[in-house]
């Protein structure tokens, strides 16, 4: 019997915090995105990572609240960031540049959306989803979006709150009751003509 000793390779890992230039040393989700850029959605302000340096934008004005929630780019360039204090986005351009510092941070120029929070998805045919307290679809009308809210044809329910995520590429859908905790997941199919959107109801 041979006995071997076996080694693992030691991966240069770094820790990166706000004295590097990150927002907050809590985040809550980040990307990689077409560009190759990092994201890092903090609560205290929006880094991006470009391979060699952070640095770490501010959303809205000055009363604007500085948490970020998450980050979502479409297949136009367009990102669409959730914070604390609603949804916004941006397209890279000369109308998205930061403008001039609030305290110690450059403010990005994105332009508010609305007072809405919960996740946003984009599908393979280039639809945007939107789950919060019901779920919607987000259409571009004259450049501006609009919300418009997908009937499920779901019991009323006040607590009701969804998240949405891709399930496949072309999955059949099956009703789903799953019991987790104190959670229950029921997966609905949307009935749009799309078929790799999933919403589950928490």
């Amino acid at each position: 019997m041979f006995a071997s000793q076996c080694f693992g390779e030691k991966l240069p890992v770094r820790t990166y915090t706000s004295a590097d230039g990150l927002g907050s040393s809590f985040v809550d989700y980040l990307i990689r995105d077409s560009r190759g850029f990092m994201w890092f959605c903090t609560r205290d302000g929006l880094s991006r990572y470009d391979g060699a340096s952070l640095i770490t934008y501010k959303i809205g004005d000055a009363a604007s609240p500085p948490g970020i929630e998450s980050i979502a780019e479409t297949h136009d360039g367009t990102y669409w960031i959730m914070t604390t204090g609603g949804l916004y986005r941006f397209k890279p351009g000369l109308n998205s540049q930061a403008e001039a510092t609030i305290g110690i941070r450059p403010t990005l120029n994105a332009e508010f959306v609305g007072n809405w929070r919960g996740d946003l998805l984009e599908d393979r045919i280039g639809n945007l989803w939107f789950g919060s307290e019901a779920l919607y679809r987000i259409e571009q009308r004259d450049g501006k979006p609009t919300f418009h809210q997908v009937d499920l044809n779901l019991p009323a329910n006040s607590n009701r709150s969804f998240s949405i995520a891709k399930y496949g590429a072309s999955p059949r859908w099956q009703p789903l009751d799953k019991s987790n905790q104190e959670l229950s997941y029921n997966c609905h199919d949307i009935e749009h003509g799309v078929n790799d959107v999933m919403t589950l109801e928490n």
